[in-house]
């Protein structure tokens, strides 16, 4: 259905079966996820060019999240490869899935929030991102609504890091 769909689960899919054992599905939630946005984006922010571009960026951030240890030669073994694998892959599937949304979360508001410099833009943008990821992925994400991209170290903003488990 998208461009990105079998690059999206193909990275999925890189993850244990144990981590993440509906890659199709949940590629298909962040798809749909970054359709809305983006939907939304053009029809309510026509100042900004919304584009490809972003979208790739958001992508290929999320990729920077490794599924696998990586080989770095240096005749390590098995033993010790298994030593240097991400704690990622030791978590329960439910958190592992919980990272992977906060990881979209983190890269829809990374992208689109340095553009949008109006606080109700920005508020608008953030509800309306709320709003879809309970809808998409059946889980409510606790988070802050920052109106710039500078703010005073001395505020107490809530804990913006907890997502509950999605029912996926």
């Amino acid at each position: 259905r998208s461009i990105y769909s079998i690059t999206v689960k193909d990275w999925l899919e890189e993850f244990p079966v144990d981590a993440i054992n509906h890659p199709i599905e949940l590629a298909h939630a962040c798809l749909l996820t970054l359709e809305e946005i983006f939907e939304f984006l053009k029809e309510n922010f026509k100042k900004i060019q919304w584009n490809l571009h972003h979208v790739d960026a958001i992508i290929n951030g999320m990729f920077l999240l490794e599924a696998k240890a990586k080989r770095n030669g240096g005749g390590k073994s098995n033993k010790e490869l298994n030593k240097i694998t991400p704690r990622f892959n030791k978590k329960k599937q439910g958190e592992q899935i919980a990272i992977i949304i906060r990881l979209l979360c983190h890269e829809l508001s990374r992208v689109i929030l340095d553009r949008l410099t109006n606080t109700n833009d920005r508020i608008l943008f953030q509800e309306f991102l709320y709003k879809t990821i309970i809808a998409n992925f059946c889980t409510e994400l606790e988070f802050h609504v920052t109106p710039n991209n500078s703010f005073d170290a001395d505020q107490n903003f809530p804990d913006n890091s907890s997502i509950t488990n999605p029912s996926t």
